[in-house]
């Protein structure tokens, strides 16, 4: 039997309960074991998410609560995920099922059943951060429903609230009678919640209103119809980042520091900031990520939770400030600034005291995360988890707390955190067609590709002696069109050497690398094509915030290039404007010879940019035919190189 894994709210009877299931967008009707297992499902044709558009809310609340109504047993109040909860009778009695203790109508709920603040309630629908649009609507419904106040000392207390899970108790609780068990004797020091007047169809109407709020806001849940936050197209249209490692590792020559290095090693005898973003800058990089504290757990700024930090260190006489320095030249050059903060940290004593370190980490994210500007980025990893389960949501909040527009970049498995995905490669390549929706456990997310690959050969900090692994401009090129050229991001791991400089090779590399590029993709011939109607000539004009877009509602469209005499080409970029969504599902690149169009590329996925190199062709004619598409494509560049630039 399968584990169940459906969205916890759920409507039923005894241990039959309709539970929504995100990933199949459908009701089920689902006898569970109390352990939670699946042992049956059927799929309830009349409550489903395909089954919303066209009904108003008060129409499906009425369908969910006539059901409830004339079925239910009972309701569940629960704390979070339903760890501790309390069952309603339609008699007015309610059954604390982590204690297994009956109180009656209007009782109060004693030690052993923790209290749940209304914040905690949506903090602990923790995987809806997957969804913001429908954490919003189900936060929204929330703040609109609480519980009355009661008094606690003498004096009223805050208002509590929690979450309403239609169904019933377990079947041996079931057998108790409201009014055969124990009850709980009022104790206002021992109060931790108290239900107070809420009557059962109250209680109903309540849950079926919740969920109908909750199933209208996630009915578009499938690949096509997820949609990029502003903050990830922006980012998006970076296309080239670096990732700056530098540290006590520099100086030892170390990859992975065990966290024993003297700060006293991290001496750069001519640190130079702004030298490094000349030089990213050159390359075509629009944004640089600097590793702030890797493994080893030194910091590079003058951090007040340690010592091991760079003001133990002799540079600068113990003031320097090494994310500083970097933040402002990142700003002064033009190319937005994130940071790294390794969760693992193998010199910090508190690291073997989880709930400590985990205060510990909070403290240092809290200072980068408000002294150093707006973060374009924040990397997130589980390194080092092994026997440390890090506090990822506890993370997530203090960064938005402060940050609230940083986008998070993170492994597959950590999948409600993230907002950019890591491709699962350090050799700079997207090997697969690439669909900006990920699907996890049945919950979609747009969640776009990062490839991180270091400038030399596997190895991200700096090495004497190490200029043969420095990565060729053919081999820069090939990446740079199968990282970006396949609709991810291309990030280039950087080390400076024991100067505080990057190396006058690496420097001159990262210079002729952004020049190939420019040369490469600098001549469209598509700016040259006979003159098309205006919608059409939105893909040709070279400019990336006009697009061109396929008649409302077709599956099915052409975006045709002329010219007044044949071209030669061997390579074409496209561009889909992806604001409303990922819409193109196949497509075929043509050219027309003697009057029939033949293919030279094919594809599904085109993303935020596809190119494709090929031996070089000739025609007059050359053509987007987008086979399949799951709304209007919309397109906003098609062009074409020669080969005659470049190699």
């Amino acid at each position: 039997m399968a584990e169940y894994n459906a969205f916890p709210v759920s409507l039923g009877h005894g241990d039959e309960v309709i539970a929504f299931d995100l990933g199949r967008t459908s009701f089920r009707s689902a006898l569970l074991t109390r352990n939670g297992v699946l042992s049956h499902a059927q799929r309830i044709p009349s409550l489903n998410c395909r089954s919303l558009p066209g009904r108003s809310p008060d129409d499906i609340v009425h369908e969910i609560a006539t059901y409830v109504a004339d079925t239910v047993q009972g309701l569940r109040y629960a704390s979070g995920l339903g760890a501790a909860c309390l069952d309603f009778y339609p008699d007015g009695a309610a059954l604390n099922a982590h204690t297994g203790k009956i109180l009656g109508s209007g009782q109060i709920l004693g030690e052993g059943s923790p209290s749940l603040d209304l914040d905690s309630a949506v903090k602990h629908i923790h995987f809806l951060s997957a969804f913001p649009d429908q954490a919003k609507a189900i936060t929204d419904a929330l703040h609109q429903w609480k519980f009355k106040p009661y008094v606690r000392d003498g004096k009223p207390a805050e208002i509590e609230s929690g979450i309403l899970f239609g169904t019933a108790p377990f079947p041996e609780m079931r057998r108790a009678s409201s009014s055969s068990v124990e009850r709980v004797p009022p104790d206002s020091a021992a109060i931790n919640a108290r239900i107070c007047g809420m009557s059962f169809l109250k209680a109903i109407w309540n849950c079926a209103l919740i969920l109908s709020v909750f199933l209208a806001a996630c009915s578009a849940q499938n690949f096509a119809d997820v949609k990029p936050t502003p903050q990830q197209t922006e980012w998006q249209d970076l296309e080239m980042g670096a990732i700056i490692h530098f540290g006590t590792n520099t100086f030892v020559d170390r990859e992975w520091g065990d966290g024993t290095a003297d700060p006293k090693v991290f001496d750069p005898t001519a640190f130079n900031a702004e030298h490094w973003m000349q030089a990213l800058q050159s390359a075509g990089i629009k944004y640089v990520v600097l590793v702030a504290k890797h493994h080893d757990g030194f910091c590079l700024w003058p951090t007040g939770q340690t010592d091991y930090s760079v003001k133990s260190s002799p540079w600068e006489n113990g003031h320097g400030n090494v994310v500083r320095q970097v933040e402002q030249a990142a700003r002064k050059f033009g190319l937005k600034f994130g940071v790294y903060l390794s969760p693992w940290d193998r010199h910090e004593p508190k690291y073997n005291n989880p709930p400590e370190y985990d205060k510990y980490y909070a403290a240092e994210l809290d200072e980068l995360a408000q002294g150093y500007g707006d973060l374009e980025e924040f990397w997130l990893d589980g390194a080092g988890s092994e026997g440390h389960v890090y506090n990822f949501p506890r993370i997530i909040e203090e960064l938005r707390t402060y940050q609230p527009n940083t986008l998070v970049f993170a492994d597959v498995g950590l999948f409600e955190y993230g907002d950019i995905r890591w491709v699962g490669n350090e050799e700079g390549i997207i090997p697969y067609e690439n669909w900006n929706v990920i699907d996890r456990h049945g919950y979609l997310r747009w969640r776009p590709v990062e490839v991180d690959t270091p400038l030399r050969k596997l190895h991200w900090f700096w090495h004497p002696n190490d200029e043969a692994s420095l990565k060729t401009v053919p081999e820069l090129l090939s990446l740079y069109e199968q990282s970006v050229g396949h609709g991810g991001q291309l990030v280039l791991g950087i080390a400076p050497d024991r100067r505080g400089l990057l190396p006058d090779v690496d420097v001159a590399r990262l210079k002729e690398f952004g020049s190939a590029v420019r040369e490469l993709y600098g001549k469209n011939l598509a700016l040259q094509h006979t003159r098309a109607a205006d919608n059409e000539n939105r893909a040709f004009d070279g400019n990336p915030d006009t697009f061109w877009s396929a008649p409302v509602g077709s599956h099915h469209a052409t975006l045709e290039l002329n010219f007044d005499k044949p071209v030669t080409f061997n390579r074409v970029l496209m561009m889909e404007w992806l604001n409303d969504g990922q819409h193109v599902q196949k497509y075929s690149i043509e050219v027309n010879k003697s009057e029939k169009w033949v293919s030279i590329a094919q594809g599904q996925a085109i993303g935020h940019k596809r190119i494709y190199h090929f031996a070089p062709v000739t025609a007059s004619k050359v053509r987007l035919n987008i086979l399949s598409s799951s709304a209007e494509a919309h397109i906003r560049e098609f062009q074409i190189f020669s080969p005659d630039v470049g190699n």
